[in-house]
């Protein structure tokens, strides 16, 4: 039922026209409290309801014909006429059903009075009979096999030499008609009228599938979108956190300003736009805007941040085989382990879950842009009579902060239908996720390897318990894990992540002995992790580095010391004291330790070799000629030396 004033406005008709309809008998009222309700049957039946109601009152009607029947005696032949009182109330019966629901909207063919009377006389013709020659050609012409070859052969060489998409049946029948008057062989066709060569032509093609054919042939992509897929394979049987997928995305707008410094003026650029998603809840783990061509870089810095935000999926990553499969990407994701499917090409089922992602921010978001423009050119938003889109009013900065609005805020929070276990549910992307996240331990990368497989570096000398790099700042050691003297004052390989600047790693750019402790640190190995300043509080910063700077001196002072102690259980001769020139005792072996120690902060480690490439070896210089001594300058020398008469 629908208030009066409401169906008088929505049919746009008057109130003479209702009363008319009213008087038909098409339509019913009633008041309820004053009010007067219109009770249409063709608004409150749909089509498929009728179908519906048509098959259960023929059932209905079918039973009660059955019913009338039983009053035939039963010695009375099939088909002949007989009747009497009961049936003669059951047909009226029925009669007065089908009136019922023909005022109502739904017509029942076949039901007519004399036809009630026939059904009940023969209930055989309540089933309706097949016709004997059915599929037969009823032409004289086509009943001919030999002719109806010649038929079915023109058709399809009409048919399968036209590239459209979908070719018009009528065209190839006037072509067949055309082709077979100008040829004699095909006399028999053209004397065929036009109206019975399309419904035989029509035939051939349901029958034979010619229009799956065709498309087989000319448009495969388009057939393949109706193939079979795997039920579930996105979302009942994929678990949580198991796959990750990342596509790329051309946002459905005419572009967004951008200033050019150069020009000094505002460019419209398209918008691009690169996501990762987790597949079984469809949220976004990280994405990125920018109005030039990604490059592998790009990319690789978006898994980065992906992988850093909620840790590596349990089985892989799905993408496509275009700059994600990239040789920098795959190597990646090879030194940490991680599965990535690229699927073949052209196959948009592979991450259909991340097209139905973008099938969302076109819908809800780009729909809402003055210069949106869909995806074809009848969804060009325009107002005046120009095809082209509208211009663009807003700047990329704009478009980005109201894009990360929608993806925090509408996206995730709108209740959408989703498939859990074969079962559809309402809830929100975020609310999804949270619930699943609560129970899931996430699989977080170790940072050092994850600093190693991204493979971004810089050299940087290390001088004592620290180095700098640059604007990045300065970093320092571990208070408790002080570098030994031999691993200062030397290059370094620094690998580091731009996301998180806070730690990076040092490598070894040659191999180093540590004569005293006998370890051997090798070419390419990892010698620490060094901790950037900026990260400590001020008080923090001026107590660590006192800290730092004792124990490092301590630690070289032993050092010396202890390389002091080791040339007096060699040669303990060397070391004993004696007189000077002023009569003094001098402690020869204190003299030695201060020399050593001068020694080496000012020579013994700038002198070690770094193997870099095309690179300035640090604190190399030219090694002195030893000048050759003859046979008896040697021994002179030997001479004085044996004298003991020499300072």
């Amino acid at each position: 039922m629908i208030e009066l004033s409401e169906y008088l406005e929505l049919k746009e008709i008057g109130r003479r026209a209702f009363y008319y309809q009213l008087e038909q008998k098409k339509i019913f009222k009633k008041e309820i409290g004053g009010v007067t309700f219109v009770i249409d049957p063709e608004l409150e039946l749909s089509d498929d309801t009728k179908l519906a109601l048509k098959e259960q009152v023929n059932r209905e009607l079918g039973l009660l014909a059955i019913k009338a029947h039983a009053y035939r005696p039963k010695d009375l032949e099939e088909g002949k006429r007989f009747r009497c009182k009961e049936i003669n109330k059951i047909v009226a019966q029925m009669v007065e059903t089908v009136n019922a629901w023909k005022k109502r909207g739904v017509k029942l063919r076949g039901w007519s009075k004399a036809a009630c009377y026939r059904k009940i006389e023969d209930t055989s013709n309540l089933k309706r009979q097949r016709r004997s020659d059915i599929f037969a050609n009823k032409n004289p012409q086509l009943a001919n096999p030999a002719v109806y070859e010649k038929f079915k052969s023109l058709y399809y060489l009409q048919y399968d030499n036209n590239k459209a998409e979908r070719p018009s049946l009528r065209t190839i029948c006037e072509r067949m008609i055309m082709y077979a008057q100008k040829r004699e062989e095909f006399y028999e066709i053209a004397s065929i009228p036009f109206s019975t060569v399309y419904d035989n032509v029509r035939k051939l093609n349901d029958r034979f599938a010619h229009s799956l054919v065709h498309q087989a042939k000319n448009n495969l992509s388009h057939l393949m979108k109706n193939r079979v897929y795997v039920e579930g394979a996105f979302t009942a049987d994929m678990g949580f956190m198991e796959w990750y997928a990342m596509d790329d995305h051309v946002m459905e707008v005419d572009g967004a300003l951008v200033y050019n410094k150069v020009k000094d003026e505002w460019e419209k650029r398209k918008v691009y736009l690169w996501t990762v998603i987790e597949c079984k809840t469809f949220y976004p783990i990280a994405y990125h805007i920018q109005t030039d061509n990604f490059n592998s870089d790009d990319i690789k810095l978006l898994m980065l941040k992906a992988l850093m935000n909620t840790g590596r999926p349990v089985k892989g990553i799905l993408m496509d085989n275009g700059l994600a499969s990239s040789k920098k990407c795959q190597e990646f994701l090879n030194r940490l382990g991680i599965v990535h499917d690229s699927g073949k090409a052209y196959d948009w089922m592979h991450k259909a879950v991340q097209e139905r992602i973008f099938g969302f921010v076109k819908n809800e978001f780009c729909t809402e842009w003055n210069n949106y423009i869909g995806g074809g050119r009848s969804e060009v938003r325009h107002t005046g009579e120009k095809m082209s889109p509208e211009l663009c009013d807003y700047t990329i900065d704009e478009f980005i902060s109201k894009f990360d609005d929608y993806m925090e805020g509408f996206y995730q929070r709108k209740p959408r239908s989703r498939t859990d276990n074969y079962e559809k549910i309402e809830i929100s992307i975020r609310e999804d996720f949270e619930n699943r996240y609560l129970y899931y331990e996430p699989q977080y990368l170790d940072p050092v390897k994850l600093r190693s497989a991204f493979m971004v570096s810089k050299v940087a000398y290390m001088s004592l318990q620290h180095l700098s790099l640059g604007n990045f700042g300065v970093y320092t050691v571990d208070l408790d894990n002080l570098l030994d003297p031999v691993l200062q004052e030397r290059n370094y390989l620094c690998t580091y992540i731009p996301l998180d600047l806070s730690e990076i790693d040092i490598y070894a750019m040659e191999d180093i002995l540590i004569q005293k402790t006998g370890e051997m640190i090798l070419k390419g190995e990892r010698v620490a992790t060094l901790y950037r300043m900026r990260e400590k509080m001020p008080e923090a910063k001026r107590k660590d580095v006192a800290i730092l700077n004792n124990k490092n001196l301590k630690l070289i002072r032993a050092y010396a010391e202890n390389t002091v102690n080791i040339a007096i259980a060699e040669n303990f001769s060397s070391f004993s004291p004696e007189l000077n020139e002023k009569g003094q005792l001098t402690d020869t072996r204190k003299l030695l330790t201060e020399k050593t120690i001068s020694i080496m902060k000012d020579a013994e480690f700038k002198a070690k070799e770094v193997i870099i490439p095309e690179q300035k070896k640090r604190g190399r210089k030219a090694s002195e000629e030893i000048a050759e001594l003859s046979h008896e300058e040697i021994e002179n020398i030997d001479a004085i030396l044996k004298s003991g008469d020499y300072e």
